[in-house]
């Protein structure tokens, strides 16, 4: 069972997030030295308290790491992802793990860094459209598998892309979605 949350946050008040919040969360988020970081990350937090408070009945104010640093809830597992002004929550009752990425062409270059040989000599003759349709859903899928793994990023090119388009329609950029749960089909 899983819950798959995407959201703008554009419109959320960074001040009231802040004041929901416990110290404790509140002092993971401020790890993130850049402020727009900060301020995703504090607002990610804010409606992952608020769904799991309205769809689960689940209040919480402190959370615990493994041993890698990944936060849990007692037995719920959940995983946030940030990009530009879109965010994406899961929530399960298994290990999981999403990413949510805007596209640029500037992500062109992760070709050489996420991609293997086959798989560079298989989009060499694609458009650059094509290219990046290619590289955002392998980049997102390989990070949403590493996060649901609890380890940093793993270039696994084993990984399957399991990535979708986004499109909001608050929003012009597209943005690429990509979710694992563990030990589910």
């Amino acid at each position: 069972m899983f819950s798959l949350y995407i959201e703008n946050i554009k419109d959320y008040n960074i001040e009231e997030a802040k004041e929901s919040l416990s110290d404790n969360i509140l002092l993971r988020c401020n790890k993130n030295k850049v402020e727009e970081k900060r301020n995703q990350s504090i607002i990610g937090y804010y409606l992952l308290k608020k769904f799991l408070k309205e769809d689960y009945n689940i209040e919480f104010n402190y959370l615990l790491e493994n041993e890698y640093g990944k936060p849990y809830i007692n037995e719920i597992y959940f995983n946030i992802s940030h990009s530009k002004n879109m965010i994406a929550i899961i929530i399960s009752d298994r290990e999981c793990g999403v990413d949510i990425e805007v596209s640029s062409d500037k992500n062109l270059r992760l070709a050489n860094k996420i991609l293997n040989n086959k798989e560079l000599e298989t989009i060499s003759n694609y458009s650059n459209e094509d290219k990046l349709d290619y590289i955002m859903q392998k980049w997102v899928s390989i990070e949403a598998y590493s996060k649901m793994m609890g380890k940093n990023f793993n270039l696994d090119s084993n990984i399957n892309v399991n990535a979708v388009k986004v499109y909001h329609n608050l929003e012009e950029d597209v943005y690429y979605l990509a979710k694992y749960i563990k030990n589910c089909e």
